[in-house]
């Protein structure tokens, strides 16, 4: 039963923030998103939302595989960092989204992937295969910052609505 209720609250903890995000998102695409000037390297809206349910559940996993990891300070630093980690993820949604500010999205979001990098190697300390799942998550992030950058460069540092 122990296992069940990690698995739950490793979903919950993180598609919670994917709920919190998403609400930001949504704000922004409705108010401002579409008439800025984004890039060629955009993808479709549609990609979105398949690739960041793919990225929040292997998210999930990887949480879900250090809190089964006995208690250890390998562990309850491998959980602060990510925890860290995924505050800043709705912080960033909030920031870009939510007030347009994409110079401070830009801040964040490398914030970000410096901590997903930290997390990844902490999960490594802790157990191995718990950072495997968060890979594709860096790469991501790099990939968003590059387009977040790219939005700073065609809009400026803030968004009027």
């Amino acid at each position: 039963m122990k296992k069940i209720s990690k698995f739950i609250y490793s979903f919950f903890i993180v598609f919670l923030i994917a709920f919190i995000s998403g609400y930001f998102t949504r704000l922004g695409i409705n108010a401002w998103y579409h008439r800025a000037v984004s890039s060629v390297f955009t993808p479709p809206d549609s990609v979105f939302p398949v690739v960041w349910t793919v990225l929040y559940t292997l998210i999930a996993l990887g949480f879900y595989v250090i809190l089964l990891q006995p208690p250890s300070p390998q562990r309850t630093e491998a959980q602060a960092l990510f925890m860290s980690q995924l505050f800043l993820n709705a912080a960033w949604c909030f920031a870009f989204f939510g007030q347009g500010w994409l110079a401070a999205a830009f801040a964040l979001i490398l914030i970000m992937i410096f901590l997903v990098y930290k997390t990844i190697k902490s999960f490594e300390r802790t157990v191995s295969r718990s950072s495997w799942f968060l890979y594709p998550y860096l790469i991501w992030l790099c990939y968003a910052a590059f387009l977040n950058l790219l939005f700073v460069v065609n809009n400026g540092l803030i968004v009027e609505f």
